[in-house]
């Protein structure tokens, strides 16, 4: 909710301002000019993330065409001399095409365009199980006897085809939610019943930071899942685009977005029914959040996600619980009614 507050704020703000952020609604609602910084160059747009996207698209299709254009005409030209270089008739003709061939490759080369959106992830599925695979009901919980119940009387279900979403304000009890519905935390009130083959996996920041920056992510994923060959590790981190030296070279060199991916790759390694992602998107760029999404989508699992990013939840889930005021409840709209609620409060 600050970060819808922010938004709105920030709409109304008469004042210059720069902003450095992966979240695509925020920076559309607040933004008028975009900065893209990639491979040392600064390239500037004008108007919001969507137009900026749009226009990034169109400037790859081009370049691709310009790129596939040349290359059809140098293997032409190379054709062509490989054919009459024997030619003495066509020596003229051979020599003039060998000087136009030799200034393209000196001089005038178009580098192949590379696609940033092509980046791939993929959540390998689980064996099925019946539904529901977690059913929570008449739940309450409270730290303490002497302390307030955080929530009380929910009734909610997780199967494996749910896309849920948890939204509520900092400090609501959204963590606590999830920890109470994964077995972490015990129930003050009501039941929470599991199918007994039932894998859950999450991911967190927590979970990233506790990396071994040391070892690499073949090295920490064998520490964890000990009785596994290292060409297994590799396959799977294959997977999240990890491949060849990223796999193997020491986890504080990669980004924060790559950290990530290795606490993805960790987290699917088990094959779970359900998996459950607290702020999965801190730390990724567009392209990685694009990913994640596609991922999710595909992934045969649940899917349970506590995230600030209304893109993100907004393309993931289909169904959205709200934490607060003593309850848990179900919000029978979209993130976009969810937020004009919030602004209007």
């Amino acid at each position: 909710e600050a970060v819808i507050w922010l938004e709105h704020y920030l709409e109304k703000y008469d004042k210059q301002m720069i902003v450095v952020s992966h979240d695509r609604n925020f920076l559309n609602a607040v933004t008028t000019d975009i900065i893209y910084l990639a491979q040392q160059k600064l390239t500037y747009y004008k108007g919001d993330y969507n137009t900026f996207e749009h226009t990034m698209k169109e400037n790859l299709r081009q370049q691709r065409k310009a790129y596939e254009a040349q290359q059809m005409k140098i293997q032409h030209m190379q054709e062509f001399i490989e054919r009459f270089r024997a030619n003495a008739k066509k020596a003229p003709l051979v020599q003039s095409r060998v000087k136009a061939l030799d200034k393209i490759l000196r001089n005038e080369l178009i580098d192949e365009p590379e696609d940033e959106h092509a980046f791939r992830m993929h959540f390998p599925p689980p064996e099925p199980l019946g539904r529901p695979i977690i059913a929570v009901d008449g739940v309450g919980f409270r730290y303490s006897p002497e302390t307030p119940l955080l929530f009380r009387d929910v009734h909610m279900g997780v199967d494996m085809s749910s896309r849920i979403g948890i939204l509520g304000v900092n400090g609501s009890g959204k963590s606590t939610l999830i920890n109470v519905m994964m077995g972490k935390l015990r129930a003050s009130e009501g039941s929470v019943t599991m199918n007994p083959r039932l894998r859950v996996s999450t991911f967190s920041q927590h979970h990233v930071d506790s990396l071994d920056l040391a070892k690499s992510a073949v090295q920490n994923m064998k520490e964890l899942y000990p009785g596994h060959e290292p060409d297994e590790f590799r396959a799977h981190l294959g997977r999240f685009n990890l491949s060849g030296e990223l796999a193997i070279k020491p986890t504080r060199t990669l980004s924060g977005g790559q950290k990530s991916r290795v606490g993805f790759a960790l987290m699917t390694w088990r094959l779970p029914h359900v998996v459950v992602l607290d702020e999965p998107t801190n730390h990724l760029d567009m392209e990685t959040i694009d990913a994640l999404i596609d991922a999710l989508r595909e992934f045969k699992g649940g899917v349970v996600v506590v995230s600030h990013d209304q893109h993100f939840v907004n393309s993931v889930c289909d169904e959205l619980w709200v934490v607060g005021d003593e309850k848990v409840s179900r919000f029978r709209g979209t993130i976009n009614e969810y937020k004009n609620r919030v602004l209007t409060k």
